[in-house]
């Protein structure tokens, strides 16, 4: 990596039309958890 990557002169930016997420739930049941809070309380946290 000694050469940094080309973005034709401009900051490196993530356009949020041509982008997705991928959510593991590595921690065992942490997704239960949430989906058994209320969104008011969960926030809160």
């Amino acid at each position: 990596m000694s050469t940094p990557a080309n973005f034709n002169g401009q900051r490196p930016a993530i356009d949020a039309n041509d982008a997705v997420m991928l959510l593991i739930d590595h921690q065992s049941g942490l997704f239960q958890t949430v989906g058994d809070m209320p969104m008011p309380e969960l926030r809160a946290r």
